[in-house]
């Protein structure tokens, strides 16, 4: 337990400085697949200079039963992991790197499990404030080259099927996401700081309301409503329970809306349901099938665009019949 205690934060530090780097690196300079290579680089060589903190402080994992169960949890993905892997037939490269413009292979999941399990064992309320105020780099910074683009200002020519508005995430929607993730720590030191600090937040919260704003999708306005009525709700939980009886009952009643307006019924379906979403169920139930059919061991990593065309549900000429390459979607 001394060791614990006696920590300094460079671990966190230089945890949050790698994801502030993954979330604003690209190298248009340098390669065609500029926005996925120098973020999953940054993510493999930060979980590899991190690893030895992991290996010599594991210990600290199994102080309680909440650490122990993630443990227990991560432990399982390996293995089903590697065994997917080792019965799959898709190429092995494949399954390590991922697919094109996806990166969302082994080096990938062992990396991001790395990080986590390190950030567990060194983070604490103390240091939690430098977590925030990475995101709200990232967030911001990546709002500003976002707004940049709108105007015409930026100096890469990007080869994208979007709006253009792609940020240094790779989409709008990426984009209108990473910006309403610096909404709820940015509300918090603008309560909790002194008033010299105003200015500097309203500039922020303008930056990157204005960004979700011209990115014009509808995951980021809903992503956004849901960070602030996480803020409020947590904030009323200490203020004002019967408060936050109320809007709780509220959110829970916006959230029934929405659920059904995605659906295509409710007062809000003219606003939710959109082509974009239409295919992502297709996509959804094409995954549901998949699993329904190896749910063990799957097809392997990075498999599902070469399988999904197989398991498509049988009113697919009926709907958006997209091409799903992966199940990020």
């Amino acid at each position: 337990m001394a060791n614990r205690l006696n920590r300094t934060n460079h671990e966190i530090k230089f945890l949050v400085i790698s994801l502030v780097g993954i979330s604003l690196s690209l190298t248009p300079w340098l390669n065609s697949d500029s926005l996925l290579i120098p973020k999953l680089i940054i993510l493999f060589l930060s979980s590899v200079i991190l690893l030895p903190k992991l290996v010599f402080n594991f210990n600290f994992l199994f102080q309680n039963r909440v650490s122990k169960l993630i443990v227990l949890v991560c432990g399982l993905i390996l293995i089903q992991t590697f065994i997917s892997i080792l019965i799959s037939t898709v190429p092995l490269e494949q399954q390590l790197y991922g697919r094109t413009g996806r990166g969302l292979g082994l080096i990938l999941v062992i990396s991001s499990l790395i990080l986590f399990l390190v950030t567990i064992i060194f983070i604490d309320l103390k240091s939690i404030h430098y977590i925030c105020i990475g995101l709200i780099i990232a967030s911001v910074v990546s709002s500003i080259y976002t707004i940049f683009q709108k105007f015409g200002l930026d100096v890469f020519e990007w080869n994208t099927r979007t709006n253009g508005l792609i940020g240094t995430v790779g989409n709008p929607n990426f984009q209108s996401v990473l910006s309403c993730l610096a909404l709820p720590p940015l509300l918090a030191i603008l309560i909790n700081k002194r008033r010299y600090y105003s200015i500097l937040i309203y500039f922020a919260i303008g930056i990157v309301a204005y960004c979700i704003f011209i990115c014009a999708s509808t995951q980021g306005y809903l992503a956004s409503l849901f960070a602030l009525f996480t803020y409020v709700l947590t904030y009323l939980w200490y203020k004002n329970r019967n408060l936050f009886s109320l809007c709780s009952l509220v959110a829970s009643i916006f959230l029934i809306f929405t659920i059904l307006g995605m659906m295509g019924n409710g007062p809000l379906s003219y606003y939710l349901d959109k082509i974009s979403l239409r295919s992502r169920f297709e996509m959804w139930q094409t995954a549901l099938n998949v699993i329904s059919s190896k749910p063990l061991f799957g097809f392997g990593l990075e498999s599902f665009g070469d399988i999904s065309p197989r398991f498509k549900p049988d009113n697919i000429m009926t709907g958006v019949n997209e091409f799903a390459d992966n199940t990020h979607n």
